[in-house]
This record gives structure tokens, C-alpha cells and sequence, in this order.
């Protein structure tokens, strides 16, 4: 307690005609800082924490200080305790926007981190607690009727039955002269036949609307040798004519449905297909930077089409290259067997690239035909329900039940309001602990 006393007086109020005049101090310089109002890479809580308390820090000295301080901390008995190793560093701003570093002390950064511990410990068991109470809530209320379900699925499978034939491609931004189709080729693109079938009879018109002259396709693969001998080994197409391309295209589709495997898989070739599921990944940012380089050299818009369903290995990687690169981007998200959602990706790209990329979600007429199928098979028993509850009941009694609200509503509402605050206080504890631990890092 005397060495810091004694450090905060000599930091502080430097001796005048002695130190001063050795340093060359001025009456300026050795006038108090201003107060600080920020700090830099400090949360505000935490700036308040540190540097609202006086005797949470020290402010750094000037050079010539150093070793003066230094012979008299280092002298400390048992062992050598040095200030600029043991205190953290600090830098803060003030309002005129000057800075000037701080020495906290790790101590106060190690409390503010345990007390905010405690909080999200305490935040998170509520939010435990709140989501038990909405279950059971759930549990109490009335089931939804039969006369409210069936619009909801009557609506469901007219989306569904006009979804089944929408089309894969997107307009392209008028003025481009050059499209690199980017097609991914692994294992969990299940949907590649569907895919080439689609570019084959799309592509033609697109090409012509926009005005493109030069086309380029490439198959996106993993780098193993079962993914040279599938799709993903067919050799790419560069500045190709139409024809040539549309013929690329059916070869990869010949590709995509010969990897199939048989109907009458065994169990032990369906573990080898999941394992190889999870395996399945492709590379991006190289067929990025080739499609940059090739529009720059030729002085002329590019595009790419990029068909995947699911996100590259390398997208901090892509996220450069295509912002780098100046493209537009049309990404296409296929529904397929990826075990990661590749929207988030594919939308952080189309995000980073020029103000005509756009993303699109691709599900196929497959998948559409066969939901609505289920939903209206569920319809279908939907409507012999309701006419057997008609006639038990007689048409007198239909609507009499359900009509008033019930109340457990209103409280599942106050409760879900709950949650959400406790999502967003748990959010800032972990960015409090986040900066005191880069912090004490220092």
C-alpha cells in the first residue's frame, strides 16, 4: 500500500525544478489530463468500471519517468514486481479526441469479470426457468380447432402446387457480357440431375435478355479421389459457345445420376454415403478470383451463378476475393443433404459482392410435390373429422366452444416478452466477458 501511495503521488505530481526540469516539462504538459469519455476496444460498462474508479488504475508516465519508478518497484521483496508486467494497458479517449494510455489494475478486471459471470449465470437459470413455464403453458392451452386448421392448410398447398414449377434462374443484371456458372458437385448436392435440367432450359433465355456472350461452368468438388471420379471431375468450360455448354451440362447431369447410388442400397454402402455426406466440402475463393481476373482482362461486366447447398470451406477467403473483385453475384441455394444451413454464407457473399447480386432459395418441384402431398393428405383427415363432429353434434352446436380467449395466452405472451429480454442481457454479458478477457490478455 506505501509503494502505491508512493507511485500515485510521484505519477501524478511531478517534483518542479527537478524532474521537470530534466525532462523539460512545462507548465502545460505537467497540467492534469483531461477526463476520459471512451474507451478504445472497452465496452462502456466496463470503461466505467475501470476508470470510474481512481484507484482501479495509474496513469502512464511520460519516458523519462520509467526508470525512476522502475528502481524503486523492482526493489520489492521477495521476488521482482514490475508495473508495465503485472498492470494491463489501457488506451482512452477523451472528448476532444486526444488519447493517452491508462495502467488498470488486473485485480478490478478480474472482479468486474466474475460479477458479470454471476449475472449471466443468473440470467440464464431464469431463462431456464421461463422456457419450463412456456412449455407448460403450451401444454394448458386448447388445441387449435379443426374449422382454424384447415384454411391454414388449404393455403399451404396452393403455395406448394405454385412453387412446384418455379424456375431456378433469376434475371441477369442487365449489361453483363460474361457469366461463370459455378455449380457445387459433392456428394449432398442430391438435386445436381434437377439443377442441369433446369440451366439447360433457363439458361438460353436468360443469356439472350441480358445479352451475354461468354460463358464459363465449372463443377465445384471436394479433392478426394471419390470426388474426381464423380461430377466433380469433369473438366471445366471456359469463354464456351452455347451449344457447348448446354452439352457440359448434360454430361454432368449423366454424371450426377450415374453416382446415384442403387435403390436397394445395403446398410453398409448407406454408412459409407453418410460418412462421405459429412465429408463433403468445396472451395470457393479460387473460381472467385479466376472469374475477377478473366472480367478484368477483358474489360467487361462479369457475373457469377453460383448452385450450392452448402457453405464453402474457405468463405472468409470468398468474402475477399468477391469483394475484391467487383462481381455480381446470383447465388442459388438448392435444398440438398448438407448438415449446415447455407443461407447465412450464401447471403454474407451476395451482401460483400456489387448492388445487383441477390440470393435465391431453389427447393425443386420434388420436394414441393411431395409437401403437398402430406399436407393434403392431412387435409384429408382434417375434413373427416370435422363432418363426423358435425353430424355427432348437429350444426346448432358448431361454434359454440373456443369462442372466448384464454387467459394462460396473455401469460404465455408476458413470458415469451421475458425471454427475449433475458436473450439479450445473456448477449451482453457474454460481450462483457469477451472484452475483460482481451483484456487481461494484455
Amino acid at each position: 500500500q506505501d509503494l502505491h501511495a508512493w507511485v500515485l503521488s510521484h505519477a501524478m505530481v511531478p517534483v518542479v525544478g527537478t524532474m521537470g526540469a530534466r525532462t523539460g516539462v512545462t507548465s502545460v504538459e505537467a497540467a492534469p489530463p483531461p477526463a476520459a469519455a471512451r474507451g478504445v476496444g472497452l465496452t462502456p460498462r466496463l470503461f466505467r468500471e475501470l476508470v470510474g474508479k481512481r484507484e482501479a488504475h495509474i496513469a502512464a508516465l511520460p519516458a523519462a519517468y520509467v526508470p525512476v519508478i522502475r528502481q524503486h518497484v523492482e526493489s520489492v521483496a521477495p521476488s521482482k514486481q514490475v508495473m508495465a508486467q503485472n498492470y494491463v494497458p489501457v488506451v482512452v479517449e477523451g472528448e476532444d479526441g486526444m488519447r493517452r494510455v491508462l495502467h488498470v489494475d488486473p485485480l478490478a478486471v478480474r472482479q468486474f469479470r466474475r460479477t458479470v459471470a454471476e449475472e449471466l449465470r443468473c440470467v440464464r437459470e431464469k431463462r431456464r426457468r421461463m422456457m419450463r413455464r412456456m412449455k407448460a403453458l403450451r401444454q394448458e392451452l386448447p388445441t387449435a380447432r379443426d374449422q382454424d386448421v384447415a384454411p391454414a392448410l388449404e393455403c399451404e398447398i396452393a403455395v406448394a402446387e405454385a412453387r412446384a414449377g418455379e424456375p431456378l434462374l433469376q434475371p441477369l443484371p442487365v449489361g453483363t457480357r460474361s457469366l461463370h456458372v459455378l455449380v457445387e458437385a459433392t456428394p449432398c448436392m442430391v438435386q445436381l440431375s434437377l439443377v442441369c435440367e433446369h440451366l439447360i432450359r433457363e439458361l438460353p433465355v436468360v443469356l439472350a435478355a441480358a445479352g451475354c456472350r461468354r460463358l464459363s461452368l465449372l463443377a465445384l468438388g471436394v479433392g478426394s479421389s471419390q470426388a474426381c471420379e464423380g461430377p466433380a471431375a469433369l473438366p471445366s468450360v471456359h469463354g464456351a459457345e452455347l451449344q457447348e455448354a448446354l452439352k457440359w451440362l448434360q454430361q454432368l447431369a449423366a454424371a450426377a445420376q450415374a453416382a446415384k447410388p442403387p435403390a436397394g442400397a445395403t446398410a453398409g454402402q448407406a454408412g459409407a454415403k453418410e460418412s462421405t455426406l459429412l465429408a463433403s466440402s468445396f472451395r470457393l475463393a479460387p473460381a472467385l478470383r479466376r472469374a475477377a481476373a478473366a472480367g478484368s482482362q477483358e474489360g467487361s461486366t462479369a457475373a457469377v451463378l453460383l448452385l450450392a447447398c452448402s457453405p464453402p470451406d474457405d468463405l472468409d477467403a470468398s468474402l475477399a476475393a468477391i469483394q475484391d473483385g467487383g462481381l455480381a453475384l446470383q447465388a442459388v441455394g438448392v435444398f440438398g443433404l448438407a448438415s449446415e444451413d447455407p443461407e447465412p454464407a450464401l447471403q454474407a457473399l451476395a451482401s460483400r459482392a456489387s448492388r445487383e447480386s441477390s440470393l435465391y432459395l431453389f427447393f425443386g418441384s420434388e420436394y414441393w410435390t411431395k409437401f403437398a402431398g402430406v399436407r393434403r393428405r392431412q387435409l384429408e383427415r382434417l375434413r373427416r373429422r370435422m363432418e363426423a363432429e358435425r353430424q355427432a353434434y348437429g350444426p346448432e352446436r358448431e361454434g359454440e366452444d373456443g369462442d372466448v380467449t384464454s387467459p394462460k395466452v396473455f401469460e404465455l405472451r408476458l413470458v415469451e416478452r421475458a425471454v427475449r429480454e433475458c436473450y439479450v442481457q445473456e448477449q451482453s454479458c457474454e460481450q462483457e466477458l469477451t472484452c475483460a478477457s482481451r483484456v487481461l490478455d494484455r
